[in-house]
């Protein structure tokens, strides 16, 4: 079954496997890639890898940089992707935990090519 979209206006249920979830968590970030956009990458290359705490209830409880880009200034625009997200949807139920810690992976300039 692929992955719900957000253009199709479909919302994950409570029974949404993990690459379906993660794949949602991840097409959200992505709806605010205009925040990084490839004229301020600037030819410059790498990856950065943040920890990012999500509640039971899809609250962002906390964004932090686990692997720096060694581009400090891309590091902070790629968590400022995921802060406009906002609120990602509640977790599903085979997440028996009050919060996950999940580690969201942008590989730029390919990330940023649509």
């Amino acid at each position: 079954m692929p992955a719900p979209s957000i253009k199709s206006g479909r919302q994950l249920g409570p029974a949404a496997s993990r690459d379906e979830y993660l794949a949602y968590i991840l097409e959200l970030t992505k709806q605010h890639i205009d925040l990084l956009p490839l004229s301020y990458v600037a030819g410059r290359r790498g990856e950065t890898v943040l920890s990012i705490r999500v509640l039971d209830d899809g609250t962002i409880a906390r964004i932090s940089i686990a692997e720096s880009s060694g581009y400090p200034d891309i590091d902070r625009k790629v968590e400022e992707m995921v802060q406009a997200v906002r609120r990602f949807p509640p977790l599903p139920q085979w997440i028996q935990a009050p919060s996950i810690e999940l580690n969201l992976q942008l590989r730029f300039p390919e990330a940023l090519e649509r």
